[in-house]
């Protein structure tokens, strides 16, 4: 399944991201009834994106194979973002979002991405089963443990239900009639990754009156994976070598425009290539483009750009053997990298970009407009420090 995600994941990004660039470009040319054509393909891409990645994970869990990747982490960011993203969902229901968030929480060590998807599911159901009330996330922690609670005021689980609320494929309406949509993996995955952080998630409900979810964590890590802890970059500066601006043959070079900042994109996927060139030429951006991992070595070894957006899986020459080669040279060694990637990275990847001064990371396909922006921002603002060899 992990080998698989990459296969299952390339042909969605590819009708999710033509789907975005055409209502980029149509602008007043389509009717408003074609606009809404596309929104309903990539909502309904986001839903099966967000199944294959379910699946994928708890195939991973399953098998007791899902990496762990522990560091130091503030919840309170996490809550924050999880709370903005459900808001349209919150206002569409109706429903009012608070938080109340202790300001001395301690920091713990734990996986940021496994924390902000359990709590995704939780603060997402919570919002999903409440029409007209309220949803309430709190935080507060002792001297060994943290602890968030999701209060909601919505439909309630039946006491016959709670048994059996964090099973698999289970769904406290699970008729053909049933009103909520759902696959019944979410909370599954949510109580089995809990337990996997050394964690707990425990839940009481009333029917009618609401429901209300504690996940418990530590606040020191106790597992057996080593504490990651990653080197922030340096500040931007000096980036060595002056910007040479003439692309070497047989790489696509953007408009004849004075260029400011100057992205080399390396993806062999079209769809993807036409979407992310899309996206940051709007924005002012320069992009070329070199359609695999030799084309891109013989790029940088020519020219200089601002920064490099780069995929990993690609045939021949793939994305790891390109950024060691280039963290390996004088020349290039501070060029910023952004990994733009539907490959499940396992632990030894994530060390292994770790290792050559990767922070910047877009992964599991989603690719929206903001995120890529804000992330190749984030990007151009650091540069790696050199490694020591």
């Amino acid at each position: 399944m992990s080998n698989m995600s990459h296969e299952l994941r390339t042909p969605l990004n590819s009708v999710m991201a033509l789907s975005r660039v055409l209502m980029m470009q149509a602008g007043k040319k389509l009717s408003e009834e074609e606009m809404e054509y596309l929104e309903i393909i990539g909502r309904n891409g986001k839903k099966l994106l967000s199944l294959i990645n379910d699946i994928l994970d708890l195939s991973k869990i399953e098998a007791g194979r899902l990496d762990v990747i522990p560091g130091p982490l503030s919840v309170t960011p996490v809550i924050d973002a999880i709370m903005e993203a459900l808001s349209p969902l919150a206002k569409e229901n109706g429903t009012e979002m608070e938080k109340n968030i202790a300001s001395d929480l301690p920091h713990i060590e734990s996986d940021e991405a496994r924390v902000y998807n359990i709590l995704q599911n939780l603060i997402g159901n919570a919002v999903k089963f409440t029409r007209g009330g309220d949803v309430t996330v709190s935080a507060s922690g002792d001297a060994e443990r943290i602890y968030i609670e999701v209060r909601d005021t919505g439909i309630g689980i039946p006491n016959d239900s709670l048994p059996h609320i964090f099973e698999e494929f289970r769904q406290v309406d699970g008729s053909t009639s049933r009103e909520y949509e759902g696959t019944g993996l979410g909370l599954a995955i949510a109580y089995k990754s809990a337990l996997m952080l050394g964690g707990d998630i425990a839940v009481e409900s009333t029917p009618g009156v609401g429901s209300t979810f504690t996940l418990t964590l530590p606040i020191a890590w106790q597992g057996p994976a080593q504490i990651l802890e990653i080197e922030p970059f340096p500040s931007s500066g000096d980036m060595g070598p002056s910007h040479n601006i003439v692309p070497p043959s047989g790489i696509s070079l953007s408009d004849g425009r004075k260029p400011s900042r100057r992205i080399l994109l390396v993806k062999d996927n079209e769809a993807a290539i036409i979407q992310v060139k899309a996206v940051l030429e709007s924005e002012g951006y320069l992009v070329d483009v070199a359609r695999g991992g030799i084309e891109a070595l013989d790029y940088v070894s020519e020219t200089i750009p601002d920064g490099i957006i780069l995929d990993l899986m690609m045939p021949e020459v793939d994305g790891f053997e390109v950024l060691e080669t280039i963290r390996g040279r004088k020349e290039t060694v501070k060029i910023p990298v952004l990994i733009l990637t539907a490959k499940d990275l396992t632990r030894e990847d994530m060390k292994r970009l770790s290792a050559n001064n990767i922070q910047q990371l877009i992964q599991k396909g989603d690719v929206d407009r903001e995120g890529l922006l804000f992330k190749t921002e984030l990007m151009l603002e650091a540069k790696p420090a050199t490694r020591n060899t």
